[in-house]
This record gives C-alpha cells, structure tokens and sequence, in this order.
C-alpha cells in the first residue's frame, strides 16, 4: 500500500473481504511505498515456489487523491505559537525521508551524473510505449488482466486492457515538463 493513512486499518484484509475472499484467507499489508505491488508479487512468487502455499492474491493499492494533511504533535498538544501540516503525499511518499528532497530532484542528479539526456530519455519512453501498444493490440496480456466492469452515470463500464497506453501521443512526450 503506497500511501496507507487514511484508508482505514489492514487494506489488504479490506481488499481481500471486498472480493468475496473467505475471512480465513490470510492477508499481509506490504508498506515500500511504490515498491509495496511488486514486493508483494515476489513474496507470493516465493511461498508459490517453496510449496508454502497452493495459491496467492497479490498486488498493489495507492490513492495519491486520499493522502490526508498530517498534524505533528496534535495528539500531544501545542503550547504557545504555530503548528505544522504535512502533506502525507509529499511526506511519506514523494520525499526521500533524510533530505526531504522530493524524488524528481534525485532523478535529475542521477540523470546527469550518468549523462543520460532529456533526448535519450524520451526515446527510451516512446520506445516503451510502443511496445506497450503493440502487446495490447497483440493481445498478449489478455491472460494477465481480469475484466472489470463498474458502473458511471448509470452506464455499466467493462474493462478488459489496460487503456493508459493506447490514449498516449508520442509527440507530447517531448514537451512534458520534468517531475
């Protein structure tokens, strides 16, 4: 769970209920902000392969859109003078925890220490991009998406792709600002 204030306690219990798993289903909350999905998914791997369990449910949760303001010492109480607020997004997600600097800023030092170049960079993502297009319309992650249907302004939506690749332009690629 990337950001976890906020969304109540055990997640992965909620999300486990929510899907009509029985209540004797095990649940673990992995918390490695973004690396919470994919830490859960080579967790599951392992107890998969080490014969520890016969099936898993694994995968990640983030609501950015939730992450609450933090009050510092509210509980304890203020004496005299002013209080801070955190944003738990900025805080706990986007900001290295000893320098406070945020992510982009050490994305951009390490840009230029290996010289990598805003061109390069680019390339590399259209690249990408591409090729994720080009699996969707193969259909080659049919097997790993389960359709999804929900239910907007009394329309019934169902999901079967992942549909952020397919909306993308390459050429705006080149004039998104930096993070």
């Amino acid at each position: 769970c990337v950001l976890p204030a906020g969304v109540g306690q055990a997640p992965a219990r909620q999300a486990a209920l929510g899907a009509g798993l029985p209540k004797s289903a095990g649940c673990t909350t992995i918390n490695k902000v973004c690396g919470s999905g994919m830490k859960s998914i080579m967790l599951a791997h392992d107890l998969l392969i080490a014969g520890t369990n016969k099936v898993m449910v694994a995968g990640g949760m983030e609501s950015m859109s939730r992450a609450p303001h933090l009050i510092p010492q509210a509980r304890t109480g203020y004496r005299f003078g002013h209080g801070k607020l955190l944003d738990h997004m900025a805080f706990d997600g986007l900001e290295d925890a000893y320098e406070g600097e945020a992510m982009g800023v050490y994305a951009e030092s390490c840009a230029d220490k290996y010289s990598f170049t805003r061109e390069a960079q680019d390339e590399y993502a259209i690249t990408s991009l591409k090729r994720a297009q080009a699996a969707i319309e193969s259909g080659a992650f049919e097997e790993e998406i389960t359709p999804v249907s929900y239910t907007s302004r009394g329309k019934e939506i169902r999901v079967t792709q992942d549909e952020q690749p397919m909306k993308a332009s390459f050429d705006k690629i080149p004039k998104l600002r930096p993070a």
